[in-house]
């Protein structure tokens, strides 16, 4: 099963800002000085080498010339174009809200003998509870400004749940560290978050269930881009 498209974006927005931040060390400078070169914030730079912020076709070229690699700029743009057209066919499917997409995903979970997923930044969509779930696509749609259909959604996500139990559906899920402490939802009245990953069915499941369960360090130097549920490949019946 692909990767949603939210998922591949991201991963491909991640690669481009990982190729600029070479430019940066084979030139042999900094963020800063590159920020110099550039006549630009040095917040702009760290924002495109996080991925939270997509460069313009310009902003490429400036920074290849900066960093004296003007024979990578035609390459860089063109990357940068087809990470922009990802994330349209994103914007495309959830056009209409995010409930279509949602029951999609059910559908071939239920399919699936084998569910596989990675999940850099969310908890896995089978693992989530109402509140949780209702919150990140609440996030999600408020980002996107497409339709409210975020009940119908939920309810589809969480329909998923129930391949954890019956089915004889396997899961082989990777979940980097840094996920179980993310907030998800606005902080509440006593000032904490209203919804966090402890708080999801995760930690129910693993209670009840003595699984395997892996935690990948998160090495990277922050958060990067929009939380995205990778939707997890898996292997027909």
């Amino acid at each position: 099963m692909p990767a949603s498209p939210s998922s591949r974006a991201q991963d491909a927005r991640e690669a481009l800002a990982a190729r600029l931040a070479h430019l940066i060390r084979d030139a042999g400078i900094n963020g800063r000085e590159l920020s110099r070169r550039c006549h630009w914030d040095p917040a702009k730079t760290s924002r495109i080498l996080r991925a939270r912020t997509a460069p313009s076709d310009t902003d490429i070229r400036i920074w290849c010339a900066a960093c004296g690699a003007d024979d990578q700029a035609a390459d860089l743009v063109a990357t940068n174009r087809a990470v922009d057209s990802m994330y349209l066919e994103w914007r495309r499917q959830h056009q209409a809200g995010m409930r279509r997409t949602q029951e999609d995903v059910l559908a071939r979970n239920a399919a699936a003998h084998m569910c596989r997923a990675y999940v850099s930044n969310v908890i896995p969509g089978f693992f989530q509870t109402a509140d949780y779930a209702t919150a990140l696509m609440r996030s999600i749609t408020d980002f996107q400004g497409t339709p409210d259909d975020i009940t119908e959604a939920v309810a589809a996500r969480l329909a998923r749940s129930r391949f954890l139990y019956e089915g004889g559906h396997r899961f082989v899920v990777l979940i980097e560290e840094w996920v179980l402490h993310t907030r998800i939802g606005p902080p509440g009245d006593d000032g904490r978050p209203t919804h966090t990953p402890p708080n999801s069915g995760l930690i129910r499941f693993l209670d009840r269930h003595n699984e395997d369960q892996d935690d990948l360090a998160d090495e990277r130097a922050g958060s990067a881009g929009h939380p995205h549920d990778t939707t997890p490949a898996a292997r027909p019946r």
